[in-house]
């Protein structure tokens, strides 16, 4: 990683860096990279999928985090590998 100086903050969650010329996110190469949705919301509908022992469906999904589009919370559901 290059020293300090030769980089620059771009935005939450991204570095430019100057030597290379590209950005770096903690999210890049993950299922999370190109999501609007925030990373929080994402780690709490693991945490219910995880815990409920019934399983969880989309429309609990949308309840539970206070979703306003059922597609969001499908879109979640099913990057995440949960299999009924």
């Amino acid at each position: 990683m290059p020293p300090m100086h030769a980089r620059s903050r771009l935005r939450a969650g991204g570095t430019k860096t100057l030597a290379v010329r590209h950005q770096v996110s903690l999210t890049s190469g993950t299922i999370l990279h190109h999501t609007k949705t925030p990373l929080t919301l994402w780690f709490w509908a693991a945490y219910l999928m995880t815990t409920d022992k019934r399983g969880v469906s989309a429309l609990l999904l949308q309840r539970q985090l206070g979703l306003q589009r059922y597609e969001t919370a499908w879109m979640i559901l099913t990057s995440s590998g949960a299999r009924r």
